[in-house]
């Protein structure tokens, strides 16, 4: 019956009933679509579409930067929370240009895949990530030059379904009580691609790291209490923007002497500036990254964001001036 109504003709039997073809093969509606369909998503997983005017200005300020100073060679990119993946699509499209650009001579196949391979993302929902992974290899196709996916190589893309605050490594942080809370963290959801989801969310190995993490607070008192062992930020009855943006930062590059630091942008709640549960996370964790720019776009109209936001940017090092740019 599914596949009747998707091939159902007018009336003259000339035209689909339903027909979406797209000469710039825009995939977002997918995102928009399942997160209008599924209430279920908005509330269990904070699905929100990152509109792309936002996108594009975080990736301005990360992305690019991060490819001018470490090069195109083993360059990697990751958003934890890539929902149906704005921002890794946004990256494909920067990353292809460059390599494009760079070896026009090359098969455009094999620059397709080299711009799959420095892109990573991971999401608890597996719905949002299956929907990523095809657009990402929509987006292969069409740079390509392919119109059939018979036609193309078998593309490996980055993107699993796990939980970015749980898996992989957190650099020098230690978990206290291990014991204690192994099960939560043992544990594992059918879906998960649990050891892919370990082998890309390890610390200190992104140019850069960029996301729009949900905001919503945890109810699971189990994993309520992981979060706050894993993550010193977590106070009080915070929201996941407070563990999210720590794991940010940790996933980034750390900056030393001999190599440049990591790129950090990201979109989140603004109600960690003004509540008491992000004491910890402005006193004592912002401090130690170079923080360098605030912008707060609470009175900003950004579509389907009821919630009042802020861009934040920085990167993994230690501050290097006394100023924090903000735009309030």
């Amino acid at each position: 019956a599914i596949l009747e109504l998707w091939w159902a003709r007018d009336d003259d039997g000339r035209r689909l009933r339903h027909d979406f073809t797209d000469p710039d093969w825009d995939t977002r509606f997918l995102g928009d679509l399942y997160q209008d369909l599924s209430e279920h998503a908005r509330k269990q997983y904070a699905l929100l579409q990152t509109p792309v005017f936002v996108e594009e200005f975080i990736l301005d300020r990360t992305l690019d930067p991060a490819i001018d100073e470490f090069g195109l060679d083993g360059f990697k990119m990751i958003d934890p929370a890539c929902g149906s993946g704005h921002f890794l699509l946004g990256a494909f499209h920067r990353l292809f240009t460059r390599w494009r650009d760079r070896q026009p001579a090359s098969n455009p196949r094999e620059l397709a895949q080299r711009a799959l391979d420095s892109i990573y993302g991971v999401d608890i929902n597996p719905f949002a990530v299956e929907i990523a992974r095809f657009r990402l290899l929509v987006a292969a196709l069409k740079a390509s030059g392919e119109t059939r996916l018979v036609d193309l190589p078998d593309f490996h893309v980055n993107v699993a379904v796990g939980d970015s605050l749980l898996h992989g490594t957190r650099g020098d942080r230690l978990l206290s009580g291990a014991a204690e809370f192994a099960s939560v963290i043992d544990h594992q959801y059918p879906t998960e691609d649990a050891d892919q989801a370990e082998r890309i969310l390890q610390a200190d190995t992104y140019h850069a790291v960029v996301g729009n993490p949900p905001y919503i607070t945890v109810k699971d008192p189990a994993l309520n209490a992981v979060y706050r062992a894993l993550y010193a930020s977590c106070h009080r009855q915070y929201s996941l923007a407070v563990p999210f943006l720590e794991r940010f930062f940790q996933l980034a590059i750390r900056g030393s002497s001999d190599r440049p630091a990591g790129f950090v942008g990201t979109i989140t709640a603004n109600s960690f500036m003004k509540r008491e549960f992000g004491k910890k996370l402005v006193e004592e964790f912002l401090p130690t990254v170079d923080l360098t720019h605030v912008i707060d776009t609470s009175g900003a109209y950004i579509p389907g964001h009821g919630t009042p936001t802020v861009i934040l940017f920085g990167r993994r090092r230690p501050p290097t001036t006394p100023t924090v740019r903000a735009v309030l």
